[in-house]
């Protein structure tokens, strides 16, 4: 690893110039230990500040692992079932009027926007939502109500509308603040302390300024409330703190799940297909399988060559991020950068470290 290292740090400046990405923020996990952390390129092109260990990037999708990680806990601690459906853990009253209440009993909000007297709403399980196999699309726009396209669990189909349904889920059961939960479960006990789910947490902390396919910088975005799917703001070294819980879960520390759980997460639920949300056929009933892609719970994995990995990408836009592991070699990556063309890099890092093909990132260029 320490040659690949030195190669990647002698390609890797060329590799950014030419790709137009001004900043990348990059930590490697070798044998259960964070063997290599650091900063590249320039966190704003404008004031060409330079990016560190401690510059905070938007981790987009990389949140969904993480909160599924302290989901998982719940259900080590007997809160929740994989296979329950969720409305069975809301009052009678909830669930007959589709809405969460606070406290007193007032109504607090809209729990659910779908389709009146839908019968799958009930079969949606935690098992279906964190292999993304729940029946929606990934986002729902702006008006439109929150529905299902096909029976939870039939295929998988990417859907950050389910995890963000399901923090709603979790806080109600729960009654504490996602962000005081994501807080108290493992951003402190893993010691990542450039890290929080809104924009405020990070407030006082060096950030990345998000950056278009020609380097100019971008307006940046303010996560005011947390979004279980895609709010992580992060470093590339924190970020690497919590992939070791699962890598080398310490039994001392209560962030860490049991290794059996752990196991559990990167057993395929479901494989991938090529019938993506964005596509005019989506939802097409019998899509084409990869047969090497499939999803875990909160994880993508890989599943061919007898070698696993499990991965996540990250797209605000113009902030993208990548994550691959080995659990079998106790490796790992984490990629994160400020600009729309960053996934240009995924490739070419992972061969420079790990060798081998990587049909995760054909699904991802090709979908």
């Amino acid at each position: 690893m320490r040659q690949a290292i030195a190669e990647l740090n002698k390609q890797l400046p060329a590799w950014m110039d030419t790709a137009v990405v001004p900043g990348l923020s990059l930590a490697i996990i070798q044998a259960g230990e964070m063997v290599w952390e650091n900063g590249y390129g320039v966190a704003d092109m404008n004031t060409k500040e330079a990016v560190t260990t401690e510059t905070v990037f938007e981790a987009a999708s990389l949140t969904k692992p993480m909160f599924a990680t302290a989901v998982m806990q719940l259900v080590e601690a007997g809160v929740f079932d994989l296979d329950t459906p969720l409305l069975t853990y809301l009052s009678e009253a909830e669930r007959r009027a589709e809405r969460l209440f606070d406290q007193d009993g007032d109504v607090a909000e809209f729990l659910f926007a779908f389709v009146p007297n839908e019968p799958r709403l009930h079969q949606l399980t935690l098992r279906h939502i964190l292999s993304h196999t729940p029946g929606f699309r990934n986002w729902t726009d702006a008006g439109e109500p929150l529905q299902f396209f096909f029976t939870p669990g039939a295929r998988f189909s990417y859907s950050g509308d389910g995890y963000n349904l399901l923090q709603k889920i979790v806080a109600r059961v729960t009654d504490q603040n996602p962000v005081a939960m994501m807080r108290e479960r493992l951003l402190e006990p893993l010691g990542m302390i450039h890290s929080g789910l809104t924009s405020q947490e990070v407030a006082r902390l060096p950030m990345a300024t998000k950056h278009d396919k020609q380097g100019k910088t971008e307006a940046q975005s303010e996560w005011k409330t947390m979004y279980a799917a895609a709010s992580l703001l992060t470093t590339a070294a924190d970020y690497g703190r919590f992939l070791l819980s699962l890598l080398n879960p310490q039994p001392t520390n209560p962030a860490c799940l049991r290794p059996g759980t752990i196991a559990h997460l990167w057993q395929p639920q479901v494989q991938v297909n090529w019938n993506v949300p964005r596509r005019d056929d989506w939802p097409l009933a019998e899509p084409e399988l990869l047969p090497d892609v499939a999803w875990g719970l909160g994880w993508g994995l890989q599943t061919g060559g007898n070698r696993l990995a499990f991965w996540q990408w990250g797209d605000n836009g113009s902030f993208k991020a990548f994550t691959l592991g080995l659990p079998d070699e106790g490796t790992a990556v984490v990629m994160l950068s400020n600009s729309k063309n960053g996934d240009t890099l995924w490739r070419p890092i992972m061969q420079v470290l790990f060798g081998g093909d990587y049909p995760a990132l054909d699904w991802l260029e090709k979908s």
